[in-house]
């Protein structure tokens, strides 16, 4: 078992408002993670602290010096992209330029 971050009693918190304190976690290699909370639990927050990009309030993160974080950024105007998705879908003419649009939108969203 290869461990390659360790959360230790983290916490993290903008004025007043905790997210999230006392957290403590392992992720080894091949471990399988999924985040599930609603919006404004902290989610994304704590993704931007494990990859570094923001400093936790409290607590330590400790990452193996032989990874590689890169994080999908959110978008945040999935109707605007589901909305041209059908468009490309339902019109039949120019197949293939659409077909190629269609699968780098899919691609984009993280659909192989």
């Amino acid at each position: 078992m290869y461990v390659l971050i360790v959360l230790e009693n983290l916490g993290m918190s903008f004025g007043e408002r905790w997210l999230f304190k006392n957290v403590n976690l392992q992720i080894n290699q091949g471990d399988r993670i999924g985040l599930v909370g609603k919006n404004g639990t902290g989610k994304t927050t704590l993704l931007k602290l494990i990859a570094g990009e923001l400093e936790p309030t409290e607590g330590q993160i400790h990452r193996s010096s032989n990874i590689e974080i890169h994080r999908q950024e959110q978008i945040h105007d999935s109707d605007m992209l589901a909305g041209e998705l059908l468009k490309i879908t339902s019109d039949s003419q120019e197949l293939p330029q659409k077909e190629r649009l269609r699968r780098s939108l899919l691609n984009s969203l993280g659909f192989k």
